[in-house]
């Protein structure tokens, strides 16, 4: 089993499911996990992605996360990054403890070759 780690928001929906059409394309015959990391993701969305991988044979979990009072991140305001590019930093906090590896993917990137011998690299 192959996890692979993105984080979005409900903007990033759609191009969440071209990354994960890609990274099943790209990597036939491997059984892939997607765990999505987000703030609020609508349910209508979750179940997009969940088709995107259902037609793959791949899976989909989903966590919520808050993020810790206190903590606070460069200004958002004008730019192109959203408080959910911030999650991948709480990723070993927020993923199950019985996931020794895992690979993390921006939610708006294409994978165009397999991604097992990145994941075989100790």
């Amino acid at each position: 089993m192959l996890d692979i780690v993105l984080n979005i928001d409900n903007g990033y929906t759609q191009h969440c499911a071209a990354t994960l059409v890609s990274v099943f394309r790209s990597n036939p015959g491997e059984r892939i996990k997607a765990h999505i990391i987000t703030l609020d993701l609508a349910e209508e969305n979750r179940e997009i992605l969940r088709q995107v991988a259902a037609q793959f044979g791949g899976e989909v979990v989903f966590y919520g996360f808050e993020v810790p009072e206190g903590v606070e991140f460069p200004a958002l305001e004008g730019h192109h990054v959203s408080m959910a590019a911030y999650l991948r930093l709480f990723m070993a906090e927020i993923l199950p403890h019985d996931i020794d590896r895992a690979l993390y993917i921006d939610s708006d990137l294409l994978v165009r070759k397999g991604i097992r011998e990145l994941w075989d690299i100790d």
